[in-house]
């Protein structure tokens, strides 16, 4: 972390902080069920501090936040698909890995199907705040501005997940104790692949608007009332492709936007609307306040 603090006069002070964060936590396992996470983070804020009189005070602030979170199985890069002959339909040199292999009863290969995993969130913020003292009454009011964008990658099943469980070499009537001769045979319960050739990362984007005005008035040296009022919108949720979908549960139809195109039928009861977002934004979200501030015995421990 590096801050400094700068004084351009008697009325104006400005900061500015940056801090940044970058680890490895390494979990090896045989037969490459290990993985590797891995954070790297950075933020910056610059502030500027203005005092206009006395009694009048305003506070400015911008931040960034740059959150990087990976999860990277062992054998990235390599693509054993395949090296054992298995299908492979990856041409991504950044997903491809070892096949997740589950045999029952004994130690799998590949680690979990889910990663590998790129997740990215940018935040951005604007803080406006400024007090005004008059008498006995301290007024505050401002807001802030937040932008928030994400990108997260996360091809599962990218290089095939196989199951076996013995189902095949069992005694009639029971499951063998383990899958070891489905595996000779090649035989699996279960399978499944990706294929990724226009797999993309989701994309979600948000905007929020908050505004506030609080009013401290002492009406006793022993008693101080507060009031106050914050508006807080909650923007549109937008995917940046509009690749989403909901239930209508009324109908019982799955509703995509018409701006999607599906190079495919869907073979369960759906249909298209003109919508742009996931979630309306939230435009009346008001919250009041009022609250009392009471020393009984007049020192400034109670």
């Amino acid at each position: 972390h590096i801050r400094g603090d700068h004084y351009l006069s008697s009325s104006d002070q400005i900061m500015a902080r940056v801090s940044w964060t970058k680890t490895d936590d390494v979990n090896r396992s045989i037969a490459l069920n290990g993985q590797t996470t891995r954070n790297k983070h950075r933020s910056g804020v610059v502030g500027w501090t203005r005092t206009f009189s006395p009694n009048l005070l305003n506070d400015l602030r911008f931040s960034a936040t740059d959150y990087n979170f990976n999860l990277l199985p062992d054998g990235l890069g390599t693509n054993y698909a395949e090296q054992l002959g298995l299908p492979s339909y990856a041409t991504n040199p950044g997903i491809v890995r070892h096949p997740t292999i589950s045999v029952t009863n004994i130690a799998g290969a590949g680690g979990a199907d889910t990663i590998p995993l790129f997740r990215r969130e940018v935040f951005y913020q604007l803080v406006e705040a400024m007090t005004y003292v008059r008498g006995k009454q301290t007024v505050k009011f401002g807001g802030d501005i937040r932008l928030y964008r994400s990108n997260n990658f996360q091809p599962q099943s990218a290089m095939g997940q196989y199951s076996f469980t013995g189902a095949f070499t069992g005694q009639r009537g029971r499951v063998y104790p383990n899958g070891f001769g489905d595996l000779l045979l090649g035989l699996p319960l279960s399978q499944r692949i990706l294929i990724p050739i226009s797999y993309d990362a989701t994309r979600i984007n948000n905007n929020r608007v908050n505004l506030y005005v609080q009013d401290d008035i002492q009406m006793h040296p022993k008693l101080t009332l507060n009031l106050g009022l914050r508006w807080e919108r909650d923007g549109n949720w937008k995917e940046a492709l509009n690749r989403w979908a909901y239930l209508d549960f009324s109908t019982g139809e799955v509703v995509y936007p018409k701006s999607l195109t599906i190079p495919f039928r869907l073979p369960y009861a759906h249909r298209y609307e003109e919508i742009g977002s996931m979630k309306p934004p939230t435009n009346h979200a008001f919250a009041p306040r009022v609250g009392l501030a009471w020393r009984p015995f007049g020192g400034n421990r109670t």
